[in-house]
C-alpha cells in the first residue's frame, strides 16, 4: 500500500480500497487491520519519518532511493517511533532485510542504495529510539 500511495499520493482510503479489492481478505482477519494500521500510521507521520531518514541517510537523498527501499525504511521508522512494543532488532531484521533482498532493474545502483539503507538502518534506529 505504501508503494502505491507513494506513486500516486491518492488518499489512504482509495489506496486501501484498491489494495483490498485485489487481495480479497476476510474482514475478520487480524492482518487486515494490522496492515491498514501500519499503512495509515506511516502516511500520517510521513513528514517526521522522512525528516529522520534524511538525517540518517548519508550520501543518498530520499528522492533518489528506489521506491521500495524508501517505503521499507518509512515503515520501519514508523514502527520504531510509534510501536515501542516491537523490539528494534525485529524491525531492523524484518524491514531492512527486505531492502537487501529486493531485486531492481539497475542492480549496481540498487544494491548500493539497499546496502547504504540497511547499513544505516541501525543508525536510524538509534535516532528513533533515543
Amino acid at each position: 500500500m505504501l508503494f502505491q500511495w507513494d506513486l500516486g499520493r491518492d488518499s489512504p482510503d482509495k489506496v486501501e480500497e484498491l489494495f483490498w479489492s485485489n487481495t480479497r481478505p476476510r474482514e475478520d482477519d487480524p492482518l487486515h487491520d494490522a496492515a491498514n494500521s501500519l499503512f495509515r500510521g506511516t502516511v500520517e507521520a510521513v513528514e517526521e519519518i522522512d525528516r529522520r531518514i534524511r538525517r540518517s541517510a548519508e550520501h543518498w537523498r530520499l528522492e533518489r532511493m528506489a521506491i521500495v527501499d524508501r517505503n521499507i525504511l518509512r515503515l520501519g521508522t514508523y514502527e520504531l517511533l510509534y510501536h515501542p512494543e516491537t523490539p528494534p532488532p525485529a524491525v531492523i531484521s524484518n524491514d531492512s532485510g527486505s531492502v537487501t533482498r529486493t531485486p531492481t532493474r539497475s542492480a549496481s545502483r540498487a544494491m548500493a542504495s539497499a546496502s547504504g539503507c540497511s547499513l544505516r538502518f541501525s543508525t536510524l534506529a538509534a535516532n528513533c529510539t533515543s
